[in-house]
């Protein structure tokens, strides 16, 4: 089994070197924004988006589109836009499963519409979904090996949508559509907070053994208005330096600290040996739609059902009151700026200072979100002990699901 760790590179570079690379985040910042804006807002960029497919042709020609627009040059703008579709896949995911949790506890028998990725993209695009899986079918099977499981499983899905009336297809198809634009459109998109990291490659930077300085290496880097790359200075631990000798290293990033040190990561494969455990000796788990945990034996702990309606009925409530108050307010406030009449200004003064006292009764403000928060609390306990008492039980060893966490970027909901 391979695991991937990283050795990180400090220096601390002059006043110009950190102006240079400070306006190159900040333009590569500026450039992954723009790619999140464009292919957030256009649905025919979904199916790239939902199978995380960076190398799509459409990307790729809207790379090649907006590169003219920037300075960066083809390989910043490369990384920047498969750094945009990661964070857009994170982003659609999160609604998808937003949808499937609310599918599977209100319309069960719709559910077939929103498991399968390229069905829903069928879905929301309009598209005729049984001839998008008999093209599938054929795909597959026009491979060299084709995959016998896959066309295994579009075909039971062919016979569970031919098994439907057309009249139910077009229902389920609208109902799903609908849900998802509408989290689409309201669910606010990715933004990147901070100047981010940047992603460098072979193309943008080289990293070489120092000779005539006191630090271990010299990083030379391409940065924005400079024609040639710019050095580095930068050291690691004894510990860094073993493993960078021991292992083959990766893409390197680089980032711009707040104390105006750079700190460079490089990226290493460690082979790690992992001991066989039998299958029947095993508890595997992981994070369920509406179940916070859910086992291989079937179990679910944790019910998360009707958390969206205690959200909706108790905490969405309380802090759209707050809301409509603050709003309500502020437009007292431009009419005592504009107002001349001296007794209009009392009485608006006095509507302001009232709504000024209901909003800051921080108890009773608090009050609908502890009481979310508590009902939360107690599901969580409960399915950490009861699925602790299984594993106590069967003398199991509990894994949980591989996660890709290189997928996680600094993206942000708003």
């Amino acid at each position: 089994m391979a695991e991937t760790r990283s050795v990180f590179l400090h220096g601390k570079p002059t006043i110009h070197k950190m102006n240079l690379l400070k306006n190159t985040q900040k333009e590569y910042t500026n450039l992954i924004s723009k790619f999140i804006n464009r292919m957030g807002q256009d649905p025919t960029y979904l199916l790239d988006l939902l199978t995380n497919n960076k190398q799509s042709p459409k990307v790729r020609n809207l790379e090649k589109e907006v590169r003219k627009s920037h300075q960066l040059g083809s390989a910043y703008g490369q990384n920047a836009v498969d750094m945009a579709v990661k964070e857009l896949h994170n982003h659609v995911i999160r609604i998808r499963n937003k949808v499937y949790g609310f599918i599977q506890q209100h319309h069960p028998e719709m559910e077939v519409y929103i498991s399968f990725l390229s069905l829903l993209n069928a879905t929301v695009m309009k598209a005729d979904e049984m001839a998008m899986i008999q093209g599938l079918i054929e795909k597959e099977n026009q491979k060299e090996k084709p995959s016998k499981s896959k066309v295994d499983d579009y075909q039971k899905l062919l016979m569970k949508l031919k098994a439907l009336s057309e009249e139910k297809r077009e229902y389920y198809k609208e109902t799903v559509a609908n849900l998802f634009l509408d989290k689409l459109k309201y669910m606010k998109l990715p933004f990147l907070a901070k100047s981010v990291t940047l992603q460098l490659d072979t193309r943008l930077s080289t990293l070489e053994r120092s000779h005539s300085t006191k630090e271990d290496f010299i990083v030379y880097v391409k940065l924005l208005g400079e024609k040639d790359r710019v050095a580095f200075p930068v050291s690691t631990s004894r510990n860094g330096l073993r493993r960078m000798k021991q292992y083959d290293t990766g893409s390197m990033t680089i980032k711009l600290t707040d104390h105006g040190k750079v700190r460079i990561g490089v990226p290493f494969t460690k082979k790690i040996e992992t001991k066989k455990i039998p299958k029947k000796n095993i508890l595997s788990f992981d994070a369920g739609i509406t179940d916070l945990i859910f086992t291989n034996t079937g179990n679910p702990y944790g019910s998360f059902c009707g958390m969206r309606q205690l959200y909706e009925e108790v905490v969405e409530i309380k802090l759209g009151h707050r809301s409509s108050l603050r709003n309500k307010m502020r437009d007292y406030q431009k009419e005592l700026k504009k107002s001349t009449n001296p007794y209009e200004k009392v009485r608006l003064r006095e509507k302001i200072q009232n709504i000024a006292c209901s909003l800051s009764g921080k108890k009773k403000k608090d009050k609908g979100p502890r009481q979310y928060a508590h009902q939360a609390d107690l599901r969580v306990n409960e399915a950490v002990g009861l699925f602790i008492e299984e594993a106590k039980r069967s003398h199991s060893i509990c894994v949980y699901e591989d996660l890709d966490i290189t997928e996680f970027g600094p993206g942000k909901e708003k």
